[in-house]
């Protein structure tokens, strides 16, 4: 139900035109694994095989995995991507063992958001380049969610946290973490 309501045709248009933008910042170089941090349903890593890089994807649910790799295969580029389960708070790779990085819109939903960054970065190469989309709180959608909160009396959403504020919201699958950059903070915890 989610696939089908996130991946709508403008959606899916934005996100191809995105990930091109974002493969041209990052310059992958040939030959060396791109992860994909967070792969879902392995869309964004199918974009970036067919561009012609390999691709190491990575989710903390085998179920996601298993419809990447049926997509993948369906998208002819199943053998450019290496699915594997992985925890983004406790990554089973060495100490710099990516040059390139990408992780899509997943850390919004890690509740140890530091944990995550802090791993991400451990298996960054030196000299490396780590792209992440994230959610901005400055965002107007945001800005405007929080007046009409405010205006019905309901208060802030979430809570404050050291890069932004997050919390927990009810799902028909149960509860979900949700996180709003502080696009201020992240660098500078980034560089740390």
């Amino acid at each position: 139900t989610w696939r089908k309501d996130y991946y709508e045709p403008t959606a899916v248009k934005h996100y191809a035109q995105a990930v091109a933008r974002m493969l041209s910042v990052l310059k992958p170089s040939a030959g060396s694994p791109v992860l994909d941090a967070g792969c879902g349903t392995g869309v964004h890593s199918i974009r970036v095989a067919r561009s012609g890089c390999n691709v190491k994807a990575i989710d903390i649910s085998r179920t996601v995995l298993d419809d990447a790799k049926k997509r993948a295969t369906e998208a002819g580029v199943v053998d450019k991507i290496d699915f594997e389960v992985a925890d983004l708070t406790q990554l089973q790779f060495a100490d710099g063992q990516f040059e390139t990085i990408f992780c899509w819109g997943v850390l919004i939903h890690v509740p140890d958001i530091d944990k995550a960054l802090c791993e991400l970065v451990r298996v960054l190469r030196p000299g490396g380049r780590l792209a992440l989309q994230m959610t901005n709180m400055t965002a107007w959608d945001h800005k405007i969610e929080s007046l009409a909160r405010m205006i019905r009396g309901k208060g802030k959403l979430g809570e404050d946290m050291p890069f932004g504020r997050g919390g927990y919201c009810q799902t028909h699958g149960g509860p979900m973490f949700w996180f709003r950059t502080n696009f201020a903070a992240m660098p500078r915890r980034l560089e740390q």
